[in-house]
Formats: structure tokens, C-alpha cells, sequence
């Protein structure tokens, strides 16, 4: 089993200032002793613990990060960026206001690596990755983003049910892992 399961009330959400109040304890037992940080479960830390009860526990109970690679940290930053021109309206940055942009939120994405993940060649490689993707972003900004139905929302939904999880064996048996009632989070963008 993951660990003894406690919940916590009043959690503020990674999306957005608002409170997520789960009063209600017995919303949230389950017959696993499954350990539930927040409250809620969402749809990564169901897929994580269904893929691997120890790879949930050491994310999502003990904090334990990926190893982060260069694509990875890139990633993350031209997803920001992405976010930003669309939030702002689909504003036309210049090249070098984007490769400005980039290193701005670069900075920010590497001051919350440990030292152990700092490491020169992951600055590096990840500049190197960033100078051949960058041109690609602009031209996604300048000429596909425009033509999508922007999210102008976004809405965190919460729902207590009941969850089953698929466990599959060798030799190709399966059961399910009954986790009780739990309350489920997710979001929905409008």
C-alpha cells in the first residue's frame, strides 16, 4: 500500500487563487490507504498511481521530481510562452521580443532547479534545442494561432465519486482496485 491516508482542507490550486474546500472527510476515504495530499485526486495522479503505486507515492507524497532534460525544460518555457500570447490576445511579437521573452522565462524555469539539475550542459543543450525551436513557435504564433477558437476560460470542476482502478497481470489477467469514494479534480476550458 501507498501510505495511511489524511487529507487537507482548504488547498490552494496549482491554476488559480481559488480555495478548494473539502470539509467533508468521508468524501474522501478509501479502502487502499491510499494517500491523498490535497484533498482531490486528479487525472495525472490517477494515471500515476495506476501505472505505478510507488512512482505516486514518490511524486506525489514524498515531492521527488523527474530528472528534468533539456527538451523538457524548453518545453515548459515555449508552453509559457504560448499561454502568454494567448492570454494577452495574440499579440504580434517580433522574433527578438520572443527570444527575449524566452530567456526571461528560462531564467525563472531554471531558478527552481536544484543545483544537481543546474548543470552547465543542460543550460547548454537546452539554448541549443531553444535556438532550433524558437523560429518554429514564431510561426505558429504568427500564422496557426490566430486561426484557433482561444480558451477564454478555464474551469476547475470537482466531483466525488467512486474510483476503480484497472490492474492488469502477467499473463494477461486483470482486476480492479476499488480506491472508494474520492474527490476528483479537473479542468475544463471554455
Amino acid at each position: 500500500m501507498v501510505g495511511t491516508g489524511t487529507t487537507k482542507n482548504n488547498t490552494k490550486t496549482a491554476h488559480t487563487d481559488e480555495h478548494v474546500s473539502t470539509n467533508d472527510q468521508s468524501k474522501n476515504v478509501n479502502t487502499t490507504g491510499l494517500n491523498i495530499p490535497h484533498g482531490y485526486l486528479s487525472m495525472s495522479q490517477m494515471n500515476a498511481y495506476a501505472i505505478c503505486p510507488r512512482a505516486y507515492y514518490w511524486k506525489y507524497i514524498e515531492g521527488r521530481r523527474e530528472p528534468t532534460n533539456h527538451k523538457m525544460l524548453v518545453g515548459v518555457v515555449a508552453h509559457s510562452i504560448l499561454e502568454l500570447v494567448s492570454e494577452l490576445g495574440n499579440v504580434d511579437f517580433s522574433s527578438e521580443q520572443l527570444k527575449s521573452q524566452f530567456e526571461f522565462l528560462f531564467e525563472e524555469e531554471l531558478e527552481g532547479l536544484s543545483s544537481e539539475e543546474r548543470t552547465t550542459k543542460l543550460v547548454a543543450d537546452s539554448r541549443v534545442y531553444a535556438d532550433g525551436l524558437l523560429p518554429s513557435v514564431h510561426q505558429y504564433i504568427k500564422t496557426e494561432l490566430p486561426k484557433l477558437n482561444m480558451v477564454a476560460k478555464e474551469v476547475q470542476v470537482m466531483k466525488d465519486m467512486p474510483i476503480r482502478i484497472a490492474r492488469y497481470l502477467k499473463g494477461g489477467d486483470s482486476y480492479y482496485e476499488n480506491l472508494g469514494n474520492l474527490t476528483v479534480m479537473g479542468y475544463i476550458d471554455f
